[in-house]
């Protein structure tokens, strides 16, 4: 597992405001003491989950040149990965990501949004992944790299 810091310049998580990221949810309000970081309403998390990985399971039908600008799809074997990671994190409690999505090279993104920081996990292999977290205002991310067994 390595660790890096880079800059968080330019990051667009948090140059939308509140509505555009919420998709119908209620704004968040400042946090309380003790009051969890995470921005999730109150949904029934294996339905968020199970959302999560339907989403996971569609992208198996995407080819290259998916995106009419040349992204490459993600190979099955990685879709495979994302699911077992969502899985983990759902069994662990981890609420479940505000968004999934293919990126352009082939790797897969799990995004949450929460009122502290901006988190994203990107799959980059069926066994690794980067987890990058930006605090609200900051100027450098945090970024950790891990795998798993296959």
């Amino acid at each position: 597992m390595s660790t890096v810091l880079r800059s968080a310049r330019g990051a667009s998580a948090f140059t939308q405001d509140d509505s555009s990221r919420s998709r119908g949810r209620a704004p968040t309000a400042p946090l309380a003491a003790g009051a969890s970081v995470w921005s999730r309403a109150a949904d029934d998390p294996r339905q968020a989950w199970s959302q999560v990985i339907d989403e996971l399971l569609r992208m198996r039908l995407l080819k290259d040149d998916w995106d009419g600008e040349g992204a490459l799809a993600p190979h099955p074997s990685l879709v495979d990965g994302a699911i077992s990671l969502a899985r983990d994190l759902q069994a662990n409690g981890t609420p479940a990501a505000d968004r999934v999505l293919a990126s352009p090279n082939g790797t897969i993104c799990f995004e949450w949004f929460t009122p502290l920081a901006y988190w994203e996990i990107e799959v980059i292999s069926p066994v690794e992944a980067k987890l990058c977290r930006v605090p609200k205002g900051a100027d450098e991310a945090m970024i950790v790299n891990f795998s798993g067994s296959p």
